[in-house]
C-alpha cells in the first residue's frame, strides 16, 4: 500500500470528524458556518451596494421609489449591522421625507425602522 492510498484513507476517515476543510491552509473547522475562504473573510460590502439593497427593499416591501438617499451613519461590518439614512421617497405620486434605519444580516436587509422628518 502506497503513501497516497494511506493518505486517502486518513482523509476519508477525517471527513466524519470535520464538515469543512481549507486544504490550502490545512485548517480544520467544525461547522460550515465557521468556514470562510480568504476572500469571504476580508470581503467588505461597499456603501453603494448597501444603499442599493436598501432602495430595493423599499421598492419590494413598501412600493416606494427612492428619490434621494443620504447615508448618515454606517455601522455595517462584514454584512452585519445598521445603516441610518435620510431619504425622500415617492409613493402614489407623492414625495415624503424620512429618517430610516436598515438592519443588515449577511449583506441583506432584515429590518427597517423609520421616522418622518
Amino acid at each position: 500500500m502506497g503513501w497516497q492510498h494511506i493518505n486517502l484513507v486518513i482523509s476519508i476517515a477525517c471527513l466524519g470528524c470535520f464538515t469543512a476543510t481549507d486544504l490550502r491552509k490545512k485548517q480544520f473547522v467544525s461547522s460550515p458556518a465557521q468556514y470562510k475562504s480568504p476572500t469571504e473573510a476580508t470581503m467588505k460590502i461597499s456603501e453603494q451596494a448597501l444603499t442599493d439593497k436598501a432602495k430595493k427593499y423599499l421598492k419590494d416591501v413598501y412600493g416606494e421609489d427612492t428619490v434621494s438617499m443620504t447615508v448618515l451613519e454606517n455601522d455595517v461590518e462584514n454584512g452585519d449591522g445598521d445603516m441610518s439614512v435620510e431619504c425622500t421617497v415617492l409613493i402614489a405620486g407623492e414625495e415624503s421625507d424620512w429618517f430610516k434605519e436598515f438592519t443588515f444580516k449577511n449583506g441583506q436587509v432584515t429590518n427597517m425602522t423609520w421616522q418622518m422628518k
